[in-house]
């Protein structure tokens, strides 16, 4: 018998209710507006990657994905020339949208709490888990780079924690911001937070390597100012 979940575990919909494949198709459009490209000129640069040349309907079709009328089947081929032709990581085409976006799935009844437990999870898919993820895909690369010049292991791991670096402090960028309206309020909440932030530095520094206390001290007193 599955367990129910309590208020406290419920998720919305992985991706807010699209498809991975959903998913590519709104990102391709991102891709693409980001650039100020046309869809012609989008075919035009996913040529010599895709190795054959596309039509502006094909292009619109793929793009249009997300409304889930007929949904193309990416490949992997697919993603990797997606990203040499926008110039962007393979990462970039799983990045969900908003959650109130017109495509998304998440009902109105949803809860902040269940909004941000499914934006964790899909975190951890998309960039890794900070403290697991990152250390495995480094070994992993490291498996495979050993016998190659040391240095570009060096600098494929440093972008790998570098990755994992910003996903942390982006998360408690968002948070410190938090901390720091309470503080405006609720004064007499100054020490504790005091203290809580110089535990938090700590346990920062500890756990992930490249983030510093500084990083975190710099944060929480940007929230303040």
């Amino acid at each position: 018998m599955t367990k129910r979940r309590t208020k406290e575990e419920r998720q919305a919909p992985l991706f807010w209710g699209l498809t991975p494949n959903q998913l590519v198709g709104y990102n391709l459009w991102c891709a693409r507006q980001e650039r100020g490209w046309t869809q012609a000129q989008a075919a035009e640069a996913l040529e010599p990657h895709l190795g054959v040349r596309w039509t502006v309907a094909q292009v619109s079709a793929a793009e249009r994905s997300v409304d889930g009328t007929r949904v193309r089947q990416f490949t992997a081929d697919d993603l990797v020339a997606f990203a040499q032709a926008f110039d962007v990581p393979i990462t970039y085409f799983f990045i969900p949208p908003r959650p109130g976006a017109t495509w998304s799935k998440v009902k109105p009844e949803t809860s902040e709490g269940e909004l941000n437990r499914t934006m964790a999870v899909m975190i951890d898919l998309i960039l890794g888990d900070a403290n697991e993820g990152a250390p495995r895909l480094a070994k992993h690369l490291h498996e495979v780079m050993r016998d190659l010049d040391p240095t570009l292991f060096s600098d494929a791991q440093k972008r790998i924690f570098a990755l994992a670096r910003l996903r942390v402090l982006g998360v408690v960028g968002h948070a410190v911001g938090s901390i720091g309206g309470w503080q405006q309020s609720l004064r007499a909440l100054a020490d504790e937070l005091g203290g809580l932030e110089d535990d938090v530095a700590v346990m920062l520094a500890r756990s992930l390597p490249g983030v510093t206390e500084e990083d975190f001290t710099g944060l929480v007193e940007d929230a303040k100012a």
